[in-house]
Parts: C-alpha cells; structure tokens; sequence
C-alpha cells in the first residue's frame, strides 16, 4: 500500500477499515488488535493498578466519571474533531459541556477537591487547557487558599456556582512570569478606604491571564503602595465586567489576545487599568 492510498483511508472516515494493516483508529473507536491482545494477556488487575495510582476515592470517582459519560455522551461528543472547528465553534462546544455537566453533576463544582478538577478537565475535556480550567483551579483556589475566613464567606460558593467567573491576572507584558517584576500598583487611599489598582505604563499591561477576555472577575497582583512606601506584590478581588450587561467597568480597558497555536479554547486575554477604585476589604487577607 501506497503512503498515498494509506492517507486517503485515514483521512475517508467513513469507508472500510483494514486494522491488521492501519491499526487502530481513534475517531472510528477502532482499538489495535496488537494492544487488545496484549491486554488480554496480562497479568495484573488493572483495577488494583488504578486504585495504586490515584488511590481507591479516585478511582471510584474516575469510574463514576466514565459511567457517567456513557449514560450521556453529549459531555465529550465532538472531541476528536476539535482541530477542525473554528475558535468560536471550540468556545461553544466546550461551555455547552460545562452547562451540561452542571446540570448532572452540580457537587463537582462545588467541592474542595482541585485533583478532581484537573481530572475531569485533562481526561474527559481533552485538554488541560479548557476554558474553565483557569477559573478553577486558579481563581477559586486563590479565594480558597489566600482569602480570609470573611473574604471565602462572599466568594466561594458564587465562585464554585460560576455566578462569577475568574482569571488569575498576574503575568505582565514586560516581565511574563516574573512575580517581583511587576509593575501594577495598588495605592491605598486611606481617605476613602479604598486600593486604587492601576497600569502605569504599557509593559505592566497584563497580559495572557486565560479567561480575562470573557470573564467577569480577576484575582489580579499588584504591588502595595502606602505613603508611598512599596509594600511587595499582593493579590486583590477585582470586579472587571458589569454582571447586569457584561461590560468591562469604567476604567478598564480588557481583550482577546487573539488566536493561538495551541489552547485556543482559552480566552487569553489583556488588561489595562486607569486609576479603577476597589474597596480595602478586597484584599486577600488571610497571611496578611
């Protein structure tokens, strides 16, 4: 056979398939006779080597997960043609998936257990990268784990029902990663008992937090300034869009970065800020 003839089979989805020549075949849910004898053969339990792994809770939860999407397979129909669809049709497709897995199975949200998260999101979503993942594992970790006992009462459970949505906005476009770098400050205005959260200059811009582009929230780093003393970098609640018509809130100016190579399903995105008040309070308090 033809390198010619082999890449028209692969690519006609719909003709005959030849698994002793071709292999396996993912979109067709053709699995190597090679590898299903070689699992026919073994000599462990693969039960036993799962709950090894991921310890017996999770594999519980994994097996529940599978059953789950057996019984409804609108949660990861559609993930093997993601590179065929446009951005918008990869937006769409995914936060249908996120509705619907709210809808079955409401406590996944709304626990502690991050591992889980990153599970569902790397195993049944395709990608670690998933649109919901940034506001997960980052955003409401961040309320979790640096917000006070007062601070988690107000956030969380908004938070873990996604009547906010979050970003984690530390990267900036002059220093990427680079924590003591940045350059956002946060001013205290004792007067008014308010931090004024502001983007100096172009290069302390942030830049490529997933999720600012569409998200409503941002638990966003800056650099603490009191009496013109600077007190080091500190994270902060800031409120980026309207929740009555999703309009980024005055002084703030937010965006899509724009089609990537990769992880196209997050909406990457940038954020300028011009002297935008939020209240002390907003803080994140916990090891302050």
């Amino acid at each position: 056979m033809t390198t010619e003839q082999r890449a028209e089979i692969i690519c006609n989805t719909t003709g005959p398939w030849d698994s002793k020549t071709l292999g396996g075949s993912w979109k067709r849910g053709i699995v190597n006779p090679d590898l299903e004898e070689e699992r026919k053969n073994l000599s462990f339990d693969t039960d036993e080597l799962q709950k090894f792994f991921y310890t017996e809770p999770m594999f519980n939860f994994i097996k529940e997960m599978n059953e789950l999407c057996a019984k409804h397979p609108e949660l990861y129909e559609g993930l093997l043609h993601k590179y065929e669809l446009t951005r918008e049709e990869i937006f769409d497709l995914h936060w249908k998936r996120i509705h619907r897995l709210m809808e079955l199975k409401p406590e996944i949200f709304l626990g502690h257990d991050y591992k889980k998260f990153w599970y569902i999101w790397s195993n049944y979503f395709a990608d670690v990268a998933h649109p919901v993942a940034q506001h997960q594992l980052m955003f409401c970790a961040c309320i979790d784990f640096l917000g006070s006992e007062e601070q988690k009462a107000e956030w969380f459970e908004p938070a873990r029902r996604m009547n906010m949505v979050g970003c984690y906005a530390q990267t900036e476009l002059g220093h990427g990663s680079f924590v003591p770098g940045i350059e956002t400050t946060a001013t205290l205005d004792m007067k008014t008992d308010e931090f004024i959260i502001h983007t100096p200059h172009v290069k302390a811009a942030k830049y490529w937090p997933g999720q600012m582009a569409m998200g409503t929230h941002a638990i966003l780093f800056a650099r603490v300034i009191v009496d013109e003393n600077d007190y080091g970098v500190w994270p902060f609640m800031v409120q980026l869009r309207s929740l009555e018509d999703h309009m980024p809130l005055p002084g703030i100016e937010i965006g899509d970065v724009g089609a990537k190579l990769g992880f196209n399903m997050i909406d990457n995105g940038y954020g300028i800020f011009t002297h935008v008040r939020i209240p002390r309070t907003n803080l994140l308090s916990r090891f302050v």
